[in-house]
């Protein structure tokens, strides 16, 4: 047996990363203090930190300051462009960003904050076409790209380039849970048994144990018109809490004892319709 012993002095795990920015944010500090002439670059580091640290109007001080220093740095437009949108400036953020993908060779990074803030702001088709251009320009995309690529396409009402997206993703990435549970609501929204299953047969047992996905077995069953007996499934209120336990609860809620093909397309289309970036 392990005992781990924690001294009531210390600051708790997740304070960690955030001393370990001060510290860092101290360093830089004293860098540019004793430079008698601080470089872009530093003032640019520290505001990295600062972002990060989620400080997001000593960012915007230290990148304005990289600017008079060096006012021609194409990269400025991306610092200041990211930290904009990270602090819910959906707008500004995204004029930078685009500026700054206008002057420059693609950039994975750019592309999948822009495409963020475009989603934020309810453009959810450009915001499709910035996720595609991320993952095109990415050495080793990853699944968390294709996921709101599918996502974003979804929302925008591009169901088929939604399903060759899903193909690809999983393509590069067989098992990937998200993806093939994007695969499953799909189809069964669309009233296809038999491509739900194609990636019901792809999700490792342990995972198919788990409520959310027993609950797309049983819709992807329901639509192929087999007999239920019920979904063997049940959420009291207490338990609703958090996203997947919200949407099973919002799915069986519009389900009776033994519903109908079209009921459980709905139900699938509702938990489809919830699904984030």
């Amino acid at each position: 047996m392990v005992v781990v012993f924690f001294s009531a002095g210390l600051a708790s795990p997740a304070a960690w990363p955030h001393t370990d920015l001060l510290l860092q944010i101290e360093q830089v500090t004293a860098d540019i203090e004793t430079v008698p002439s601080p470089s872009a670059d530093l003032f640019i580091r520290r505001g990295e930190l600062y972002r990060r640290h989620e400080s997001w109007a000593a960012a915007l001080a230290d990148f304005a300051t990289a600017r008079d220093i060096q006012p021609d740095r194409g990269d400025l437009d991306w610092f200041e462009g990211r930290v904009h949108i990270e602090a819910g400036d959906h707008e500004r953020g995204i004029g930078l960003v685009s500026r700054f993908i206008a002057r420059n060779e693609p950039h994975a990074s750019a592309y999948r904050y822009r495409a963020m803030a475009l989603a934020r702001t309810g453009d959810r088709k450009a915001a499709a076409r910035d996720y595609a251009a991320a993952i095109s320009v990415s050495e080793a995309p990853s699944p968390a790209l294709y996921r709101a690529l599918v996502v974003e396409q979804i929302a925008a009402g591009r169901d088929g380039e939604a399903r060759v997206s899903i193909d690809e993703g999983l393509a590069r990435f067989p098992v990937e849970v998200s993806l093939l549970g994007l695969g499953v609501d799909l189809a069964v929204r669309e009233g296809s048994a038999e491509r739900a299953l194609t990636f019901l047969e792809r999700v490792p047992e342990p995972v198919r144990a788990l409520p959310q996905w027993r609950l797309r077995t049983w819709l992807m069953a329901c639509i192929s018109d087999k007999e239920q007996g019920g979904s063997g499934l049940s959420m009291e209120p207490a338990q609703a809490r958090g996203t997947q336990a919200e949407l099973i609860a919002a799915a069986l809620a519009e389900l009776g004892e033994h519903p109908q093909a079209s009921e459980c397309r709905r139900a699938g289309a509702a938990m489809l319709g919830a699904r984030q970036p």
